[in-house]
Order: structure tokens, then C-alpha cells, then sequence
């Protein structure tokens, strides 16, 4: 509990008090409403204090620097309040509106019973991924609650049987014909590079990525670009993209056609298509940490042009366009 209270108060989660995209967890919520009940006491008590002395009594600065600075207070508790109501009616499931709601006598009592007692729904959904498992676990930590378990789901849903490969896992598994099989993968497979732990994304990465590429065929399947998967500057993958895949589109996120098992990736983050004038374009799929083309933030639906060497950043991952 003191470590979720801490981590409301850091630089990179004041932002998040003030934002309606997103989840929030019940424990999250809960701490919310704790913070907010301790500073209204705060707040009023010192209201009381300055009442008894007599600081309203005229009309000086000072009383009209303190009436000034607690309607500031209220208008930015008001608003911190509505984004943790709607993240926390996304975390459940449900759009924003239902905050409304809690404004209708009786109906408000099973908004609160929602908000207040009820788990949010599992993994991620249609606002975002999991808030419970939404941070990387550090080396050495343990696992906990919700996160423990979707590992172990995801865990096994990447291990299918011996000679069955499932259609939304096909472009993710490693190139037999690499290790001596016989049988290469599809087109637009991911294989697992081998390239040195920590390395930079440098000349010898990509040139061990160019040596794993099988020889380009004719036609629709032809490799028409590859892409190299980085994830804190380690080569994690590379992605081969036929003609075909580009004429009818390919989409990457947690559970797309070119998987990026990351938690801060969405499960659709962006698709890649060839335009009629014969560009690769990347769109943004209403991502929630959002999707950067060459430094530049896309929003929701906006497509964008990539050229030689582009960089695709979603989330902690980044993709290069290598050809």
C-alpha cells in the first residue's frame, strides 16, 4: 500500500492524474480515495483555523489569495477525480459514460459497488493493458497476484504442441530450417536473433539479422522489407514482410500478427500497408502508450510514411526498417 501511495506522487505518474486513456486497478482507486479523503480533512481544518481568526472578516490580499488558491484546489481535485472514475470504469470494462451513472439515485450505489469491490477484467482490454501487470517485475522480484498469472497464461500459449502451430501464433515461431529441421516458417516469421545480451543496435547485429534471412522468392512472395525488433538496445527478433503481407496489411501489438510480447505494447498497436503509391505506412490503432514514427508521436489513426532506416518505437520496443 505505502509503495502504490509513494509511486502517485513520481514524475512519471503525476501525468496519469490528469489523463482519461488508460486503466486504473481497484487498489490503485482505493488509494486515490484515501489520498483525497486525507487532504479534504487537511484542507478543511486549515479553512477552519483561518475562519476562527478572523482572515475573512475584511477584505485583504491575504483572504483573497486563500479563497483564489482553494478554488484551485477544487477544480484540480474535481478533474483528478473524473480521470480516476473513468480509468477505473476502463479497467472494468466499461466506457467512460458509465461514470454518469453515479449521478442517478440508487444506480449510483452499484457504481460505487464497481469501483470500490470488483477486480478489474483480466489482461489487457479495448482501454489498455493490465494496470496490475503493466510494470516489468525487477531481476530477482517476484511475481504477484494478477501479473504471476498472465506470464504463466502467456507463458503457455507460446509453447503449442509439437507439429501444430496456431494461426495467431504462426509469424512468431523460430526458422527450423536454421537449426538443421529442414522446414523453413512463412513468410513474415519472427525468429529469435542471436546476437550478443546487451549490445547496441549496430553494424554487427544487423549484419548477423542479414545472414538468418532465407533467399527472396518471386512475386507476391517476395520479401518486399524486413524489420529488426529492439527492445533497451538488444536485437530481439527480426520480421520478414512478403508482398502479400503488405498489399493486405499486417498488425503488431501483444495479439497480432507480428507479436511484440511487451507490457507496455498493446495488443494491436499498429499495422504496416502498402499504400497504392507504393510506401510502407504505418497507422496507430489507438494504442495507449502511443506509437512514434522517426521521433514523431502518430495519433490514433494516422498513418504515416516510412522510408529506408525508419524507426517505429511502441512502447519499449522499437523497430527498424532494415530493407
Amino acid at each position: 500500500m505505502m509503495d502504490g501511495l509513494g509511486s502517485m506522487f513520481t514524475l512519471s505518474e503525476m501525468g496519469k492524474h490528469f489523463s482519461f486513456h488508460g486503466r486504473v486497478s481497484r487498489k490503485g482507486y482505493w488509494i486515490y480515495i484515501l489520498v483525497v479523503f486525507s487532504l479534504s480533512l487537511l484542507v478543511g481544518f486549515g479553512y477552519g483555523l483561518m475562519f476562527a481568526a478572523g482572515v475573512f472578516d475584511e477584505q485583504s490580499l491575504l483572504s483573497i489569495f486563500v479563497v483564489l488558491c482553494y478554488i484551485v484546489y477544487y477544480v484540480t481535485m474535481t478533474i483528478v477525480g473524473l480521470s480516476y472514475n473513468v480509468r477505473r470504469a476502463h479497467d472494468r470494462g466499461r466506457t467512460g459514460w458509465f461514470v454518469l451513472l453515479g449521478f442517478v439515485p440508487l444506480l449510483n450505489l452499484w457504481v460505487m459497488v464497481e469501483f470500490l469491490f470488483l477486480p478489474g477484467e483480466p489482461n489487457d482490454n479495448d482501454y489498455g493493458p493490465d494496470p496490475l501487470a503493466e510494470t516489468p517485475t525487477q531481476p530477482g522480484s517476484a511475481q504477484t497476484g494478477r501479473t504471476a498469472g498472465a506470464a504463466a497464461r502467456q507463458a503457455g500459449k507460446r509453447q503449442p504442441p509439437p507439429g501444430k502451430v496456431p494461426p495467431a501464433q504462426a509469424r512468431t515461431m523460430p526458422d527450423k530450417g536454421a537449426a538443421g529441421g529442414g522446414q523453413r516458417a512463412p513468410k513474415g516469421a519472427v525468429r529469435p536473433d542471436t546476437a550478443a545480451p546487451n549490445s547496441p543496435p549496430g553494424s554487427a547485429q544487423r549484419s548477423a539479422a542479414k545472414q538468418a534471412r532465407p533467399k527472396q522468392g518471386s512475386g507476391a512472395d517476395k520479401v518486399a522489407c524486413v524489420l529488426s525488433v529492439y527492445l533497451d538496445g538488444e536485437l530481439q527478433s527480426t520480421v520478414e514482410l512478403s508482398v502479400q503481407d503488405l498489399a493486405r496489411g499486417v498488425v503488431a501489438g501483444r495479439k497480432a500478427d507480428i507479436q511484440l510480447l511487451n507490457p507496455t505494447v498493446s495488443r494491436q498497436h499498429f499495422k504496416l500497408q502498402r499504400s497504392k503509391s507504393g510506401q510502407v505506412m504505418v497507422t496507430d490503432l489507438g494504442s495507449s502508450a502511443g506509437t512514434q514514427l522517426d521521433g514523431r508521436m502518430l495519433t490514433a489513426n494516422q498513418a504515416g510514411a516510412m522510408r529506408r532506416n525508419s524507426i517505429i518505437v511502441a512502447g519499449q520496443m522499437e523497430i527498424h526498417l532494415e530493407a
